[in-house]
């Protein structure tokens, strides 16, 4: 008789894009772990019951969970957000892992960092979270961050917390109109927005013309539509899969977790 294989629980908040059955298929490649992805609302009750073995935050949802960020480390406390929730021990372990996948694929990639340039990172509040440590670990002094004109406001008290926290890296929040006017070229660039809505944004994006050349470009929705990923491989960026992302950062957590039994 055959053993079953252990299971491995998702969940991702309901503000989160929903990630194709496609990706799953992909995902559950691994033969010796079953995963299942979940797309609802969070409640940290339900967390701390069992049913998951991690969770992916939105922005909103993270600022509702205080009760574990005092249990965090210094970092995560300081910038008050964690990508990633993992249930261990029936407790909910905040933990910046999206740094770690990113910085682990460039290694792979064995490319060049042009850290003379900026950063732009076009997108959630929660994009610029999430590597805004890794910018200034890997050198860079300035972020450009481009989001919707609704969250510009609370996009600049977060840089002002950034900013007090690394006092060498400057970062100005703009919205998404100002891409264009940007004379300051970058050679790290961050895409994490629903381009099938932003049709506008997808073709300023797309002619990349505030990149330096092998800039590194990475595009986390990929997995939905991966236009602006094709047109910058046309571009000869150094492309990183926003699909591979999330199979790596999936499969990471699983490890973890497994370990921590």
């Amino acid at each position: 008789m055959q053993t079953p294989k252990p299971k491995f629980n998702i969940l991702r908040s309901i503000e989160l894009w929903e990630l194709s059955a496609e990706f799953q298929q992909r995902l559950n490649q691994d033969k010796s772990v079953e995963f299942s992805i979940a797309h609802r609302e969070i409640s940290l009750a339900e967390l701390v019951m069992g049913a998951f073995h991690m969770v992916d935050f939105s922005w909103a949802v993270f600022k509702q969970l205080n009760p574990i960020v005092h249990r965090a480390e210094a970092l995560i406390q300081k910038l008050n957000w964690a990508d990633t929730g993992l249930i261990i021990n029936g407790e909910v372990r905040p933990m910046l892992l999206s740094e770690r996948i990113f910085s682990e694929m460039i290694s792979a990639q064995n490319t060049i960092v042009y850290r003379e340039y900026c950063v732009s990172i076009v997108g959630d509040l929660s994009t610029l979270a999430s590597f805004v440590n890794l910018c200034q670990r890997l050198g860079f002094k300035k972020i450009n961050f481009y989001g919707a004109e609704n969250i510009v406001q609370e996009g600049k008290e977060f840089a002002d917390v950034c900013m007090k926290l690394f006092i060498n890296l400057k970062i100005e929040v703009k919205n998404f109109d100002e891409l264009t006017h940007n004379e300051e070229l970058s050679s790290l660039l961050f895409v994490d927005v629903d381009l099938d809505k932003e049709t506008e944004l997808f073709e300023n994006l797309s002619y990349f013309n505030f990149l330096s050349p092998h800039s590194i470009f990475i595009d986390f929705r990929s997995d939905r539509n991966n236009l602006l990923q094709l047109e910058a491989e046309k571009a000869e960026l150094v492309v990183l899969d926003g699909r591979k992302f999330f199979l790596k950062k999936y499969q990471l957590a699983q490890q973890i977790v497994e370990n921590r039994k």
